[in-house]
């Protein structure tokens, strides 16, 4: 999905992701990464976080050919299936290492910027607005406001940002009154 349309192959991928695999495993509990050799993990890691970015990439609409990826997204999982896994990215037990998810945005854009105008961290801020409040919305952020810069895992990434959001919102509908 994600990696569909790069000129490196899915191999690259894996291997880089083999390259850091102690790492990322070491940030997950020892009786879930010891059911699972190196080359299955750095898979397993690989085809969630194509995932993600894939619907990230849809949502957003950051790429050229977003409309068309979320097509065949559709037409391969249909509907119901898409609709269930993206609410399933949510679940405790379904989380990804942020850093995974920007490692492969590097590798497969060459910055951190994901092939766009706006960085990674930017369009996964927007898809967060839109998961949440049904709607992609730019958030002027105070200078003092700080979001952690290596979140564990995308969820902490979730959490964080609407945390933030809400605060924010609060803010505002107060100073109005």
């Amino acid at each position: 999905m994600f990696i569909h349309g790069s000129i490196k192959k899915q191999d690259f991928f894996l291997e880089e992701i083999l390259r850091e695999i102690e790492d990322f495993r070491s940030c997950y509990l020892e009786e879930f990464v010891n059911k699972y050799n190196n080359y299955g993990f750095a898979r397993m890691m690989i085809l969630d976080a194509c995932f993600i970015l894939n619907d990230i990439e849809i949502s957003t609409r950051s790429t050229p050919n977003s409309a068309s990826k979320q097509s065949n997204t559709i037409k391969h999982l249909g509907i119901a299936v898409y609709l269930v896994t993206r609410r399933d990215l949510y679940l405790l037990e379904n989380q990804l290492l942020f850093r995974v998810l920007k490692l492969l945005v590097k590798l497969r854009y060459g910055d951190d910027q994901g092939g766009g105008y706006h960085s990674f961290e930017e369009k996964v801020k927007s898809y967060c607005s839109q998961m949440f409040f049904d709607k992609q919305e730019d958030i002027k952020m105070k200078e003092n406001t700080i979001i952690e810069t290596d979140p564990l895992t995308f969820l902490k990434f979730f959490v964080e940002y609407l945390s933030m959001v809400v605060t924010m919102k609060l803010c505002h509908t107060i100073t109005k009154l």
